[in-house]
């Protein structure tokens, strides 16, 4: 749904109706938007963009139909910074193909961009480069957070398909909540409560924690452990992940992190996370083992 002047207008129109009056279903939305007078309403194929709207999570289907919370303040006039604002919202909620090759580190490359689209993006003006360096750094800061969350679940499910094996009958609480400050809770032979953290072979030792965490390892002392499951360059490009994927699994030896992380001062105050490399001798290695048939998604595929 490129933003062209035109699918923006009709953005705004069934913004603007669905803001007049609730509307139950598509075919009374479309139909209320038709009935207005701006010529947008007949010369636009409004049931398709209204089917993007919904498809892309623009407007919730429920009781009535429901704007979402970014597209509801563009409903009350057509000028040109809402259908600018439209535009901005468009290509970060449906990027085009060529968004990311059309960024580079000089700014925007437009012999990346189709001119048949170039053109219809054309009435943006000075605007235009700026909402698409915009875009391009929203969608691949959100596609490096949906990876290192894959990355980071790969490697719980790691320890708890190890742990399982092992009978420690452990809990995936990571699963219920980020609160536990944990992400895997074992009760057999003793208590564990295990946080886990992935790393490739360049990045061995290196991990980040959240005061959440830094608090829980504090409350709970050595019932609390780090894990650190570090897997081999080819689990990169694997279609699905095995036993012969994760190099080794380290454990931070006791007391290492309390001895890496500064006291609160008036001076100095550590806020939601930390980034920290633990020196080499600070771990040690596990032995711990999976299942000959262990084989679970790759974190490289969506």
């Amino acid at each position: 749904m490129l933003p062209s002047q035109g699918q923006c207008h009709t953005v705004f129109l069934l913004n603007h109706t669905i803001h007049l009056r609730p509307r139950t279903n598509i075919d009374d939305w479309v139909a209320a938007a038709r009935d207005k007078p701006a010529f947008v309403a007949q010369s636009t194929n409004l049931r398709r963009t209204a089917e993007a709207l919904i498809g892309f999570g623009l407007v919730s289907v429920g009781k009535v139909l429901t704007p979402a919370k970014q597209l509801r303040p563009f409903c009350e006039r057509a000028d040109r910074a809402t259908l600018i604002a439209i535009a901005r919202l468009l290509l970060l909620f449906v990027p085009p193909q060529w968004l990311e090759i059309a960024v580079g580190p000089s700014g925007v490359r437009r012999e990346y961009i189709p001119s048949r689209d170039l053109e219809r993006l054309s009435w943006l003006g000075d605007e235009l480069d700026g909402l698409i360096i915009e875009a391009h750094e929203f969608v691949t800061a959100e596609e490096r957070k949906a990876f290192r969350k894959r990355f980071g679940n790969a490697a719980e499910l790691v320890i708890l398909a190890a742990k399982e094996r092992a009978g420690a009958e452990p809990v995936h609480v990571a699963a219920f909540s980020d609160a536990y400050g944990y992400d895997i809770e074992c009760r057999l032979p003793v208590t564990q409560r295990i946080e886990v953290k992935a790393a490739s072979g360049n990045t061995r030792y290196h991990f980040h924690l959240t005061r959440n965490e830094y608090e829980k390892s504090r409350l709970f002392g050595t019932e609390w452990r780090l894990l650190q499951v570090v897997f081999s360059t080819r689990a990169f490009v694997a279609e699905r992940l095995t036993a012969l994927d994760i190099e080794e699994v380290l454990e931070l030896n006791d007391g290492a992190l309390e001895a890496l992380i500064p006291a609160d001062t008036n001076s100095f105050k550590w806020m939601e996370s930390a980034e920290i490399t633990a020196p080499a001798d600070a771990w040690r290695r596990t032995d711990i083992e999976l299942a000959p048939d262990f084989a679970i998604a790759s974190f490289c595929t969506a």
